[in-house]
C-alpha cells in the first residue's frame, strides 16, 4: 500500500514541498525573463497569466505564439461570459523543462515586442 507508506512516513509532505519549491522557481525564471511585463500566480501553481500590453487581445497573442512554437491560453477560455476577460494569456510551467521556458520566454518577449497590428494571425 504505497499511498499509505508515503503518509506514514511523511514523504508526501516532502513531496509536496519540493514540488511548491519547484512551481517557485518556475514562476521565479519566468517572471524575470518576461519582464517588463507583468505577470501573476498563486505562489503553490505551475501556471501562470501573463498580462498584454495596451491593445492587445488574448486570441490574436495566443494564435501568434503557436505559430511561434509556444502554447499558450488565451484568457477567454476561463471566463464566465464572452467579453469579460482580461488582455491576458495563461502558460503552463509543470512540464517543460527550464530551457524550453526560456526559449518560450524569449519568443514570447519577441511577439510582444512587436505591435498587435503588426501579427499575423489570419486564419
Amino acid at each position: 500500500n504505497l499511498a499509505l507508506r508515503l503518509v506514514q512516513d511523511d514523504a508526501l509532505c516532502e513531496i509536496v514541498a519540493l514540488k511548491r519549491k519547484e512551481a517557485r522557481r518556475r514562476q521565479a525564471l519566468m517572471a524575470q525573463l518576461l519582464a517588463p511585463h507583468a505577470v501573476q500566480a498563486d505562489p503553490g501553481s505551475f501556471h501562470l497569466w501573463l498580462a498584454l500590453p495596451e491593445g492587445w487581445r488574448s486570441e490574436a497573442s495566443a494564435t501568434a505564439a503557436a505559430r511561434a512554437g509556444v502554447a499558450v491560453t488565451p484568457a477567454s477560455a476561463f471566463a464566465m461570459a464572452p467579453g469579460h476577460a482580461p488582455a491576458a494569456v495563461r502558460l503552463a510551467l509543470g512540464l517543460p523543462p527550464h530551457d524550453a521556458l526560456r526559449t518560450a520566454a524569449a519568443r514570447l518577449r519577441e511577439i510582444l515586442a512587436r505591435a498587435p497590428e503588426d501579427l499575423d494571425v489570419t486564419e
